[in-house]
């Protein structure tokens, strides 16, 4: 397969499963023309901000995900603010930077989540159809987030870590970075510091949240108003309602711990306390390709790939064959050229910007038997015709 530059093509590691379309017999020419594709509507882009929650509350039921979209409603099912429920704060926080939809898991105990209650309120999360972010506000227990990343991984959604709150030092946060305590993935990602706000328990003094609920409100805000692809970092990406960090670095500690991965939030004079950092926790071995070290690369081909499954859902009750593989790559081409047009793209022409391929290349005869439909879509991420490729099967 040549697309571009073959040499400067990253491969993913996505394989994902369209299976079920109809084994085809060999056609002839007259019988592709013969068979009518179903009108069908275009692809339309899946959501990238529902954001799942899991967390102590003071009310509300238990082990079960429930939609929330605004805090008025968490307070009302959920109790609101309270002392010990990390989740309240970070949902409240969520909401104040720009998140609009996300479902509550409360766990039913205060104090530290444990790994048995972890996977089940993971398990209630099965309930949401599409659930892009994940965060477990306050959790830094290594088997814990060991087992979100591997539902993350399953389910096509991306987590957000907090530091170790212990972590108060910039060479506690790079020990933090270099230790087995996170956990690697390219659809992960770890903020720091804790952030302090002023204490609504009290009305005096400040009190010290986890930053992650913040940030997945940075991460709807920045979609909404830039599109999934733009970075929810720099200056633009301004945090609300957040009065002080609980730990400063300088620029050159900053410098080096977002080389090694932790994307910190920052306080500059002109712009106040901002996210400064978009890097996902790629592994130390090997590295990622593609740009996956970088959080919009990965949440893009995210979006791609869940959307391209969504709207072909219909090819399993199609005849596997050309007729079928040429609508699917029109109707893949369309949806790519419109996020091209958008902006989500490299390069100055389409075929720069991205490619598609459905057809008897993409397949072996044995697939072809059994159903099997293989799309292999690329996309510049970073650079002109070097194509991070996605290969949906």
């Amino acid at each position: 397969m040549s697309h571009g530059r073959a040499e400067a093509m990253h491969y993913s590691d996505i394989s994902c499963s369209i299976r079920g379309a109809v084994p085809n017999t060999p056609a002839s020419p007259e019988n592709i023309v013969a068979h009518n594709m179903p009108t069908v509507p275009p692809i339309a882009g899946v959501s990238t901000s529902v954001t799942g929650f899991i967390g102590f509350s003071p009310a509300g039921p238990v082990q079960t995900a429930v939609p929330i979209n605004s805090f008025a409603q968490y307070r009302a099912q959920f109790g609101g603010l309270a002392a010990g429920s990390e989740m309240g704060f970070a949902v409240n926080q969520f909401f104040e930077n720009g998140g609009s939809n996300c479902s509550i898991v409360r766990v039913g105990a205060s104090g530290p989540l444990d790994l048995a209650e972890a996977r089940t309120a993971l398990a209630a999360l099965d309930a949401v159809g599409n659930l892009n972010l994940l965060c477990l506000p306050g959790v830094s227990d290594a088997a814990i987030l060991a087992a979100a990343r591997t539902y993350c991984e399953k389910r096509r959604t991306f987590l957000i870590i907090d530091a170790d709150p212990n972590a108060t030092t910039a060479a506690a946060l790079k020990n933090l970075m270099n230790g087995p305590a996170l956990p690697r993935s390219i659809s992960a990602a770890v903020y720091a510091p804790w952030l302090e706000i002023p204490n609504p328990l009290t009305n005096s003094g400040t009190l010290s949240i986890p930053p992650s609920g913040t940030v997945a409100g940075i991460y709807a805000a920045t979609d909404a108003n830039s599109g999934v692809w733009k970075a929810p970092a720099g200056l633009h990406a301004a945090l609300q309602g957040v009065s002080g960090l609980a730990v400063s670095v300088t620029d050159a500690e900053g410098a080096a711990l977002g080389e090694l991965g932790m994307n910190l939030i920052r306080r500059f004079p002109a712009a106040g306390m901002v996210v400064w950092g978009a890097r996902t926790l790629v592994p130390l071995a090997g590295g990622a390709g593609g740009g996956y070290q970088y959080v919009p690369v990965r949440r893009l081909a995210l979006y791609i790939e869940a959307s391209i499954i969504a709207g072909t859902r219909w090819a399993v009750f199609e005849p596997n064959g050309p007729a079928l593989w040429a609508h699917v790559q029109s109707l893949v081409t369309a949806f790519l050229q419109q996020l091209y047009l958008q902006g989500a793209f490299q390069g100055s022409t389409p075929a720069e910007a991205y490619f598609v391929k459905c057809d008897a290349t993409t397949m072996t005869q044995a697939e072809i038997d059994q159903g099997i439909l293989n799309i292999v879509v690329g996309f510049a991420a970073l650079r002109p015709a070097e194509f991070v490729v996605l290969q949906i099967q």
